[in-house]
């Protein structure tokens, strides 16, 4: 799980992925809860190191 997000307000969004077949979801409006590790949304690194998984809806 990646947390993309504001680094104020832990808003953002977040990326879940399956490691054996690649499938995931991206989730808008979420709150990275206290504790998690977060990218923020202005790090163009952000999502370095995600690897580029089929999005399922």
């Amino acid at each position: 799980m990646r947390y993309i997000v504001d680094p104020d307000s832990r808003v953002g969004y977040g990326l879940l992925w399956c490691g054996a077949c690649l499938c995931g979801i991206t989730v808008s409006r979420v709150r990275a809860p206290d504790g998690a590790p977060t990218r923020a949304l202005s790090d163009p690194e952000a999502s370095a190191g995600v690897p580029d998984f089929v999005r399922v809806d």
